[in-house]
């Protein structure tokens, strides 16, 4: 913008009749003459140059090609001096004849230069500046924002005249920059509120200012919300020498931050609670199955169950008082499939012939025809013959078939949760993590069954899982953690929540809090809008 305009007005300047005709005269011409050029040259455009002021303009200086003074507007009674030595932008705009433009430190002042190489009837005459000064907070204003420019100290004391030192201020953003105190930005009812912002982010943003870089800090002072921006400004020959530093109150951030971290807080304690009941109904119905498997053995013990002993050609030989119950008579004597199996001719399913070949105990399961599930345990005696003991396992089975149905409308919740649920041993080995880790990590899910989180995780990782587990168990409550974890060269944002079991136990469930991190996109955006405003006007500086 301020580069497109420096270039209109350059080439009104050099359009006004006599005025590069006037000038150019003045190359040649003695130090009698030349005054007499000057003054010409000056109240010719004095008028020009008093618009020039308006628009914030703060030097219009005519350059012989040797970069020697001809005239400054602001200063005309300094001329003579050559800038060689002390203005890169002069040197160069001189020597290519090209336009240079950006910002730039001189002995005087400090400004966005403007050089444009003039000519008459061909010849390269010199150059014509025009110069901004940091009048940001005019140019600029706009409601709940501060702007300022801190140049390096350094540079300061190295390039400006002593005499112009006392224009400027130290920073108390950093130790190593100063304010021009003409434009600073402690104005009115803001100057405590961001004198203190100053002092207090000082330490903050220390490294990043001695690296150089361009960023954003968000910042809560007095019930109110502050993004500050600071724009590294490099000048016309690349180095870094200053920050553009915008301050934007915004009263609404922080309060979609809190709601949008309160409804996923919310969420996450309704699905823990629905989590923590089916867990509970499963560890029940476990627990049952352990009693009933407690229970048949009793039964086997005190041979409640079904006793029987079968002789090679399959009659039996033996059968105890519950089995004779069980059927109804006395099955002594009688073939083994008739008296157990009902059938007239040796089962298809026989393993007696097996079991003398591999002298091991085989088992299998029947059905009875009053429906029962029966598990034959056969084994083979020294004489051959066959002890079978039959165990009734009809509700061990049904408390089986309950547990897989419990268990798959189980893994059905978890698996479809939102977010990523595990269970832990007493060791700290898994024994169930759902597919979300499969979707999320691409994990071999039944791979990881067994293993720890260092084998997992890295031992790093596992360090902190450590502390966090021991910390459930210790205080018997669930706890809440915010973690940054990377897999695979990605990195996520978890929620975890984290809490105890029966017998030892750890569960958890992590959900992604992208969204939450949308409230943070929105700083993104305010910091993209502010220092798009100030990025685009530094562009068009060196356009």
């Amino acid at each position: 913008m301020f580069s497109c305009k420096s270039t209109s007005w350059v080439n009104q300047i050099i359009e006004k009749p006599n005025v590069l005709e006037l000038y150019s005269k003045a190359l040649e011409a003695d130090s009698i003459t030349k005054n007499q050029i000057r003054d010409s040259l000056y109240n010719l455009l004095s008028p020009t140059y008093e618009e020039l002021k308006v628009a914030n303009i703060r030097q219009f200086i005519f350059i012989f090609p040797n970069n020697e003074v001809f005239l400054r507007f602001h200063r005309p009674e300094k001329f003579g001096d050559n800038l060689t030595n002390f203005r890169y932008s002069v040197k160069m705009a001189n020597e290519t004849k090209q336009i240079y433009t950006g910002f730039e430190e001189g002995r005087s002042y400090n400004g966005f230069r403007n050089i444009f190489p003039i000519y008459y009837e061909g010849k390269h005459i010199g150059v014509i500046e025009i110069s901004f000064s940091f009048a940001i907070n005019i140019l600029f204003k706009q409601d709940n924002d501060a702007f300022n420019l801190m140049i390096d100290k350094d540079i300061v004391n190295l390039k400006l005249n002593e005499s112009r030192k006392n224009r400027y201020i130290q920073s108390l953003l950093s130790d190593e920059y100063l304010h021009e105190k003409e434009f600073l930005h402690y104005k009115n009812d803001t100057a405590n509120i961001l004198k203190q912002i100053d002092k207090n982010i000082k330490p903050i943003i220390a490294d990043r200012l001695a690296n150089n870089e361009s960023f954003t800090i968000y910042y809560h002072i007095n019930k109110a919300d502050y993004l500050i921006t600071f724009i590294s400004v490099k000048n016309v020959e690349g180095n870094p020498v200053a920050y553009m530093v915008s301050y934007h109150k915004d009263e609404q951030i922080i309060a979609d931050l809190d709601k949008q971290f309160f409804r996923i807080h919310l969420i996450g304690l309704f699905l823990l609670a629905i989590i923590i009941l089916v867990i509970l109904q499963v560890s029940l119905k476990k627990q049952k199955l352990r009693e009933t498997k407690i229970q048949e053995k009793k039964i086997l013990e005190t041979f409640k169950e079904g006793i029987y002993i079968v002789s090679p050609d399959y009659n039996i030989t033996y059968a105890n008082s519950a089995l004779q119950k069980r059927i109804g008579q006395n099955i002594v004597g009688q073939k083994c499939y008739k008296a157990v199996h009902n059938l007239n001719k040796k089962c298809s399913w026989c393993i007696y012939e097996n079991l003398k070949q591999e002298k091991n105990t085989i088992d299998y399961e029947f059905e009875t025809e009053d429906n029962k599930t029966l598990v034959s345990n056969n084994t083979l005696l020294a004489d051959n013959s066959k002890l079978t003991i039959l165990t009734d396992i009809t509700e061990k089975k049904k408390n089986e078939q309950a547990l897989k149905e419990s268990e798959e409308k189980l893994n059905i919740f978890m698996n479809n949760l939102p977010g990523c649920a595990f269970i832990k041993d007493n060791k700290g080995k898994y024994v169930f993590l759902n597919k979300h880790f499969e979707t999320i990590y691409g994990f071999d899910i039944p791979k990881l069954t067994g293993k720890g989180d260092e084998e997992i995780w890295g031992k790093e990782k596992a360090l902190e899982y450590f502390e966090y587990d021991n910390e459930v168990r210790k205080n018997k409550t669930a706890i809440l953690i915010e973690e940054k974890l990377q897999k695979k060269g990605k990195e996520y944002n978890w929620l975890t929540s984290k809490f105890n079991l029966p017998n030892g136990y750890i569960a958890g469930i992590s959900f992604d809090i992208s969204k939450q991190k949308e409230a943070e996109q929105a700083l993104k955006e305010s910091e993209e809008k502010y220092r798009g405003v100030i990025e685009n006007m530094i562009d068009d500086f060196y356009k």
